[in-house]
């Protein structure tokens, strides 16, 4: 079979990449999902759906907190609404859990005074994720680092209890670089009191020492950030006198120009405007702000931040729906390209990363729509960037599971919606493949699972098993001519795994025994389609999924205002359930 016929084969053959208005339209109302996402196209080309954001949310709640403002009822709910099981809370209701977003959740939830459900079982999780060298990990990671020991540190603070052996975290910090910048040092000092470190004469010293050289830079060019993580460390260490003549300057500035500050910044000044005892000069003000991005439902937004991911995700959706033709395809896909930064794309518009999530889903739309949009020197450039990623590969390195796998399906992915075929002629073939088939194979569990030992995720394991897939039924097959299958052997364990996160409802959790959510339904669907599996607990699953509808179309759970994310996770869930 020649390249261009394999390719059309395997493309084919996936769900996600076919039109199914047909078979979909004897489960749901396809026009009203569709016109849910019709409607939203701007001029510019772009889909412009409102939905609550979790960090503005927090930024925002915080705000209204320090000025003494009640939390109203509906954004309440949606804090409550967070809750993701033992593994903590997810950044929108409906999606999987990560630590980050726990540690500011719980922080929401002390502000508005409720206890999280499962805490017992929270903190059992979390405590589980101190490693020997008394750091902590993440959930999809299995090296300790700073981030994540203060992150985990501060969370079983808010749940109440330490870690299971604070001096080993104790010394895991002492031994860590800690003056690289105010907020890592800030972080670093908060984490020690909270294990009952008493600071040492010669640590205090030091951080005078530091705080001596910033000092000056700091307070004329350190954001509002800087300045509060800086004063926070002097009131830490009992040296508050002088600060806040140091700022005198800056302060004038922000009350004659607050209204223009972005809510980040915001936030921040809050704080220092709280620690000066001067809260009452700009409560108003601050508070008004806040208030007029809080939705109806609940939560608050960012307006003018546009998502380079949702709007793929609203593109991809209507054309699942096979309703591409009632929006401006062209004037999106322009604002696609005008999106990009040297042949790639970031989280939001002209913004670059060195994730490869954005330019894959871009990619993505144009595959599904018009691939010539992308000439052939952006082609190139994406190619190269990407080649040299996997060139970078070494079975030597040291990698977290799900870091490990996301990379190796963006890769792969990427690849095959460009039609790009490995050959040894412009990379370095089956061996340096072989090397990401054995990497990925490190992180299967004795469960069935993908993911760090004994904690297999629902996402690290879609991601594995779509590279797998990819590589065995495209890149490495047509490189080698073989007949390679590697899922084979272990497609059973892993969908027993798998089904064993479904829950009665029909719906799916992350790991088993977690509550369902949308998210982590589509990726178990998606792998055991890969897997060439039967769904089990159907009728259950699409009631479940329907029930996630919302009157204007689109879904979101818990009755929460409709978001893109969510109708393409459902509707792709429900797409693989009539395939």
């Amino acid at each position: 079979m020649e390249n261009k016929d394999v390719w059309k084969s395997i493309f084919e053959a996936d769900p996600l990449f076919k039109p199914q208005r047909e078979k979909l339209s004897e489960i749901i109302d396809v026009q009203k999902v569709s016109d849910f996402i019709i409607n939203s196209q701007t001029e510019q080309g772009y889909f412009d759906v409102k939905s609550p954001m979790f960090n503005t949310t927090f930024l925002c709640v915080s705000i209204l907190n320090d000025c003494d403002k009640k939390i109203s009822e509906n954004t309440i709910k949606f804090i409550e609404s967070l809750q993701a099981g033992s593994m903590g809370f997810s950044e929108m209701p409906g999606e999987m859990p990560w630590t980050d977003r726990t540690y500011y959740a719980l922080e929401m939830m002390k502000i508005i005074k409720k206890e999280p459900r499962a805490k017992e079982k929270m903190i059992e999780f979390h405590q589980s994720l101190q490693n020997d060298d008394g750091g902590f990990c993440s959930i999809g990671t299995q090296y300790s680092n700073l981030i994540d020991t203060f992150t985990v540190v501060q969370i079983l603070s808010l749940l109440g209890l330490k870690p299971k052996s604070a001096d080993k975290a104790i010394n895991y910090l002492k031994s860590q670089n800690v003056f690289s910048n105010v907020n890592t040092l800030y972080n670093s000092i908060n984490c020690m009191k909270i294990l009952r470190h008493n600071l040492e004469i010669k640590e205090v010293e030091e951080i005078k020492n530091f705080l001596n050289n910033v000092r000056a830079n700091i307070s004329q060019n350190g954001t509002y950030e800087d300045i509060f993580y800086f004063l926070m460390i002097q009131k830490y260490i009992g040296d508050v006198q002088h600060y806040p003549e140091l700022f005198t300057a800056r302060l004038k500035n922000v009350m004659q120009n607050i209204s223009s500050f972005h809510v980040q910044d915001l936030y921040y000044i809050t704080k220092i405007f709280k620690l000066f005892n001067k809260i009452g000069d700009i409560s108003e003000t601050v508070c008004n702000i806040a208030i007029r991005y809080e939705m109806p439902k609940g939560g608050f937004f960012m307006p003018g931040e546009i998502y380079i991911f949702k709007n793929n995700m609203a593109f991809h959706t209507l054309f699942l729906l096979d309703e591409l033709s009632k929006i401006n395809a062209e004037k999106y896909l322009e604002w696609l390209l005008k999106s990009a930064v040297s042949g790639a794309w970031g989280s939001v518009p002209n913004n670059q990363t060195d994730r490869d999530l954005y330019t894959r889903s871009s990619i993505a739309t144009f595959r599904i729509s018009d691939i010539s949009k992308l000439d052939e020197v952006m082609k190139r450039a994406i190619v190269r960037k990407l080649t040299n990623k996997l060139e970078n590969i070494s079975v030597k390195f040291e990698y977290s599971s799900y870091h490990f796998a996301r990379l190796a399906r963006e890769l792969f992915e990427t690849f095959f919606l460009l039609n790009e075929f490995i050959d040894d002629a412009r990379l370095i073939g089956w061996i340096k493949m072989d090397i990401v088939k054995n990497v990925l194979m490190r992180f299967w569990n004795e469960d069935g699972g993908f993911g760090d030992p004994s904690r297999s995720f629902i996402y690290t394991t879609f991601l594995a098993v779509r590279a797998l897939h990819l590589g065995e039924n495209y890149l490495f097959n047509e490189f080698n001519n073989k007949d390679i299958k590697w899922l084979d052997k272990i497609r059973d364990k892993i969908s027993e795994w798998i089904l064993s996160c479904q829950n009665s409802d029909g719906g799916f959790g992350p790991r088993p025994g977690e509550p369902s959510n949308i998210q982590a339904t589509f990726y178990a669907l998606r792998s055991l389609f890969m897997l060439d599996k039967k769904i089990e607990k159907e009728e259950n699953l699409i009631k479940w999924l329907k029930s996630n509808q919302n009157q204007d179309g689109g879904f979101s759970m818990n009755g929460l205002s409709s978001d893109i994310s969510f109708t393409f996770y459902a509707v792709g869930s429900l797409i693989i359930i009539s395939s």
